[in-house]
């Protein structure tokens, strides 16, 4: 006999003050990078006297508790079960590693592992809606077998979306089994509303299998401190801004990155600024060129306002954060979602992509992206459609609509 877990009784909000209030559970998977969409809304909708929650695994307790979020902790599969896995992924040719993370990892063990933990969440918290990230699956599957609404926030472009997300449907579809549910094919995930702060201007002309996308503009960023920052290097020469995320040194395939840079910019007639997550591993061999002052972390929205350029992996935030900027940029992409990010940007022209970069390549990348005006007049517009779109509080007006529709 399938296994059933006892399905969940939605019941009617609660009003307070003549106003519906809401529980609501938010998903994700256990990256930063993952979480960190989520939580606009969540703060958002907090705001607005709903009760919130986040699921996530507990790598993510520390940032869940800094943003004052009850946190519904979600195991992961066991390293048995996971080592295996990435020594397959390590084996693969590097197309199909990421179909392969999402059939056998996200869509797979990971969800397989929290589903019961979102299942019981559901049946004791008894949310009136489940906003999850785009690669948590458990909370899809749940909400479907519980009658809660639910939607996503993308977290990468809609070229990625689009290509990635399907190549999970079949061990979604093993897990709906499992739980006494009908295989949908995607239906759940076609038919749910999506938000994404990517603007049209980047990712609009990719074709979506299911409705338009809400897209919203990015958030107030920190105003700007008064005065000559510590971290600025001296100098009138254009200020490059590199980055390469928070974790770039934690992984070999990366761990290079940082020198390949150093050595990318020295001499050039610019300053740079370069954050890396954490002090600067001493395994990276070689001096700092004296053109540039790397830092451990700094605030982009503190950068940006100074910057003429950035060069970056093609992480998510920092994309975004460069376009609402108006900074062109070179990027050369390390993993997961990057590489579609770098050939939007290059395919738009708004800068530079540098796939597999060395010294010279990047370098190169840096000189000719000066010396290109039309790119910062594309990535310009990209700037002003940013700020000209819906903000985070027509977003979760929308997604409260949605609950009360349901």
């Amino acid at each position: 006999m399938t296994p059933q877990r006892a399905r969940v009784t939605v019941i009617a909000m609660p009003r307070t003050g003549g106003k519906d209030i809401m529980r609501v559970l938010f998903a994700s998977t256990g990256g930063l990078g993952h979480l960190q969409p989520l939580l606009p809304y969540a703060r958002a909708l907090r705001e607005r006297g709903h009760e919130v929650r986040i699921a996530a695994r507990d790598t993510l307790t520390e940032p869940i508790a800094k943003n004052g979020f009850a946190h519904v902790v979600l195991p992961t599969a066991d390293d048995a079960v996971l080592k295996p896995l990435w020594a397959q992924a390590n084996a693969l040719p590097k197309p199909d590693v990421l179909p392969f993370y999402m059939d056998r990892v996200f869509a797979g063990v990971v969800a397989e592992a929290a589903l019961p933990a979102i299942g019981a969440a559901l049946t004791d918290w008894k949310p009136h809606l489940v906003a999850r990230e785009s690669l948590e699956f458990a909370s899809l599957i749940a909400a479907e077998d519980s009658g809660v609404p639910h939607l996503r926030v993308e977290v990468h472009n809609a070229l990625t979306e689009e290509g990635l997300i399907p190549e999970g449907f079949a061990a979604i579809d093993r897990a709906r089994a499992g739980i006494g549910l009908a295989p949908d094919a995607g239906a759940a995930i076609r038919s749910e509303p999506a938000f994404t702060s990517f603007p049209a201007g980047f990712d609009g002309h990719v074709a979506r299998a299911g409705g338009p996308a809400f897209r919203v503009g990015p958030s107030p960023s920190i105003p700007a401190k008064t005065g000559r920052p510590d971290w600025l290097p001296p100098g009138d020469d254009p200020l490059i801004y590199v980055t390469f995320g928070t974790i770039a040194q934690q992984m070999d395939v990366a761990r290079h990155i940082h020198r390949t840079a150093l050595d990318a910019v020295e001499g050039l007639p610019i300053r740079v600024l370069m954050t890396t997550g954490k002090p600067l591993d001493a395994e990276v061999p070689g001096p700092v060129p004296d053109n540039t002052r790397v830092e451990a972390f700094v605030p982009q929205a503190e950068v940006f306002p100074h910057a003429a350029a950035a060069v970056h992996h093609g992480g998510s935030g920092t994309l975004l954060g460069a376009f609402a900027a108006g900074l062109p940029m070179v990027v050369t992409p390390l993993f997961a979602d990057q590489p579609d990010n770098a050939a939007l940007v290059a395919q738009g022209g708004f800068g530079r992509a540098v796939p597999d970069a060395d010294a010279a390549s990047l370098r190169a990348a840096i000189m000719d992206l000066l010396g290109d005006p039309n790119a910062g007049a594309a990535v310009s517009n990209v700037a002003a459609e940013m700020a000209a779109l819906p903000n985070i509080t027509a977003a979760v007006t929308a997604m409260e609509s949605h609950a009360n529709r349901a």
